[in-house]
Protein backbone atom coordinates (compact mmCIF):
# COMPACT_ATOMS: atom_id res chain seq x y z
CA UNK A 1 0.00 0.00 0.00
CA UNK A 2 1.22 3.76 -0.87
CA UNK A 3 -0.19 6.95 0.24
CA UNK A 4 2.58 8.86 -1.02
CA UNK A 5 0.60 11.17 -2.44
CA UNK A 6 -2.70 12.81 0.26
CA UNK A 7 -4.98 12.75 -2.88
CA UNK A 8 -4.27 8.92 -4.07
CA UNK A 9 -3.68 5.72 -2.52
CA UNK A 10 -1.94 2.89 -3.72
CA UNK A 11 -3.35 -1.01 -3.55
CA UNK A 12 -1.95 -3.84 -4.92
CA UNK A 13 -4.49 -4.84 -7.65
CA UNK A 14 -5.42 -8.48 -5.93
CA UNK A 15 -7.17 -6.26 -3.44
CA UNK A 16 -9.37 -4.00 -6.01
CA UNK A 17 -12.83 -6.14 -5.62
CA UNK A 18 -12.61 -6.35 -2.19
CA UNK A 19 -11.99 -3.15 -1.87
CA UNK A 20 -14.95 -2.02 -4.09
CA UNK A 21 -17.12 -4.34 -2.50
CA UNK A 22 -16.45 -3.31 1.05
CA UNK A 23 -16.81 0.75 0.06
CA UNK A 24 -20.10 -0.26 -1.38
CA UNK A 25 -21.78 -1.59 1.74
CA UNK A 26 -20.87 1.81 3.22
CA UNK A 27 -22.24 3.76 -0.06
CA UNK A 28 -18.86 5.14 -0.83
CA UNK A 29 -18.07 4.99 -4.58
CA UNK A 30 -14.69 4.21 -5.73
CA UNK A 31 -12.42 5.67 -8.90
CA UNK A 32 -9.86 3.63 -9.82
CA UNK A 33 -6.71 4.48 -12.31
CA UNK A 34 -4.86 2.18 -14.16
CA UNK A 35 -1.27 3.16 -13.91
CA UNK A 36 0.44 0.35 -14.75
CA UNK A 37 3.20 0.99 -17.84
CA UNK A 38 4.55 -1.89 -19.84
CA UNK A 39 8.09 -1.99 -18.52
CA UNK A 40 10.45 -3.69 -20.27
CA UNK A 41 11.77 -7.13 -21.15
CA UNK A 42 14.38 -9.14 -18.41
CA UNK A 43 16.15 -12.10 -19.81
CA UNK A 44 16.08 -14.55 -17.37
CA UNK A 45 17.08 -18.15 -16.79
CA UNK A 46 15.20 -21.14 -15.09
CA UNK A 47 18.04 -23.04 -13.20
CA UNK A 48 15.99 -25.69 -11.43
CA UNK A 49 12.93 -28.13 -11.94
CA UNK A 50 9.00 -27.87 -10.86
CA UNK A 51 7.45 -30.14 -8.85
CA UNK A 52 4.35 -31.59 -10.76
CA UNK A 53 1.90 -29.70 -8.64
CA UNK A 54 4.02 -26.57 -9.20
CA UNK A 55 4.26 -26.51 -12.82
CA UNK A 56 0.13 -26.79 -12.67
CA UNK A 57 0.30 -23.60 -10.51
CA UNK A 58 2.76 -21.96 -12.46
CA UNK A 59 0.73 -22.12 -15.49
CA UNK A 60 -2.64 -21.71 -14.01
CA UNK A 61 -1.53 -18.69 -12.72
CA UNK A 62 0.29 -16.72 -15.79
CA UNK A 63 -2.60 -17.35 -17.30
CA UNK A 64 -4.56 -14.63 -14.99
CA UNK A 65 -3.36 -11.00 -14.80
CA UNK A 66 -3.81 -10.98 -10.99
CA UNK A 67 -2.67 -13.58 -8.21
CA UNK A 68 -0.59 -14.87 -6.00
CA UNK A 69 0.48 -18.62 -4.29
CA UNK A 70 2.78 -19.45 -2.13
CA UNK A 71 3.80 -22.76 -0.95
CA UNK A 72 5.45 -24.16 2.00
CA UNK A 73 9.59 -23.98 1.83
CA UNK A 74 11.08 -27.45 1.79
CA UNK A 75 15.11 -28.20 1.49
CA UNK A 76 13.67 -29.72 -1.58
CA UNK A 77 11.80 -27.51 -3.37
CA UNK A 78 11.66 -23.38 -3.17
CA UNK A 79 8.64 -20.71 -2.98
CA UNK A 80 6.43 -19.81 -6.10
CA UNK A 81 5.37 -16.60 -5.68
CA UNK A 82 3.01 -15.07 -8.51
CA UNK A 83 1.46 -11.61 -7.94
Amino acid sequence: MSCRDPQHVGLPRGCADDLKELLSEFGVGLSLEDQRTDGHDLEVDFDGELTPIQNDVFHAMVAHEVGDSEQAQSPKHRNIVYS
